[in-house]
């Protein structure tokens, strides 16, 4: 076993690291420290939004921003995928295939009716739409 592992074994380090502020944990090294940092309200797992602009085929940037949200769901966060809204049925085709296997849910609208630990803006105008729908609710980036 090694050290960092041994280190991490141990229930006092583990208590320890669940009482920090979620913006100490964010700063810890990954991927050692990521599942501590997933941690919702009252301890649950933890609900994130995702804005995302409508889909476009071939996009590297949707293909990034939908990695985010399958590494999110496995390492333990109930993620939702907000797309802007449908756009080209080729385009959600698309975007169906490459996220098949994540775990995370999709919806075809900005607005749906969740209510997140976090929120995430992914491109410039949807920022101020994160502030304003999620703000004081969720932490919001």
């Amino acid at each position: 076993m090694r050290w960092i592992e041994a280190l991490l074994g141990l229930k006092k380090v583990q208590t320890a690291l669940k009482k920090l502020p979620l913006d100490a944990q964010m700063h810890l090294p990954t991927p050692l420290f990521a599942p501590y940092a997933l941690r919702g309200s009252a301890g649950t797992q933890p609900k994130i939004a995702i804005t995302a602009p409508m889909p476009l085929i071939g996009s590297g940037g949707h293909r990034t921003i939908y990695n985010m949200g399958r590494r999110l769901s496995e390492l333990g966060a109930e993620v939702h995928m907000l797309s802007e809204r449908a756009g080209d049925p080729d385009a959600v085709e698309w975007m169906e295939e490459i996220t098949e296997d994540a775990d995370f849910t999709h919806h075809t609208r900005w607005n749906a009716q969740i209510k997140p630990d976090v929120a995430i803006a992914t491109i410039a105008h949807s920022a101020p739409f994160v502030r304003k729908r999620f703000g004081g609710r969720a932490h919001t980036f």
